[in-house]
């Protein structure tokens, strides 16, 4: 009987490792739309996870400058009206999140001059949106990310 402590307590830490792991959440990316496409309006489906937020991605090291990068973009379900942000790239957060697709990110709804705009709670997960850019000046290159954190046990949900 000496023998099968070990092994429980072994078992119990691999559980609790195994939970750890399965609850820790990990950003991901969807992409909603870019220049190849005219910036058409493109429909995505909410996934489940949480802390979304719509990134503007240029290509790492490319001559492109975001000063002349701002306007509106709305999120729709059907034709109902969702949200709609007011964007400026040259003052929105810039963050690290499109690396793995090699990616400078500026966070359309993370303003450094104002409160992000909250999607969470607005988008609802397995509902399908749409979103439509409105740039005074469309750019030639880039594209329109929606960047979230999800855990391993939220990629299984349906």
């Amino acid at each position: 009987m000496r023998w099968l402590l070990p092994i429980v307590i072994f078992a119990g830490m691999g559980l609790f490792m195994w939970r750890i792991v399965e609850g820790t959440p990990h950003v991901e990316a969807v992409l909603v739309t870019d220049a190849k496409r005219n910036w058409q309006s493109n429909v995505f489906t909410c996934p489940t996870g949480a802390n979304f937020y719509l990134v503007f991605g240029v290509p790492q090291g490319a001559m492109v400058t975001t000063e002349n990068v701002m306007g509106t973009v709305a999120v729709l379900s059907g034709e109902t009206l969702v949200v709609e942000i007011p964007f400026d790239a040259k003052r929105s957060t810039v963050a690290s999140w499109l690396s793995k697709q090699q990616l400078e990110a500026y966070v359309l709804n993370w303003p450094t001059n104002a409160r992000p705009t909250r999607l969470d709670g607005r988008l609802i997960p397995g509902r399908d949106y749409r979103v439509k850019l409105n740039f005074q000046s469309p750019p030639e290159i880039g594209s329109v990310w929606l960047v979230f954190t999800q855990t391993a046990r939220d990629r299984r949900k349906p």
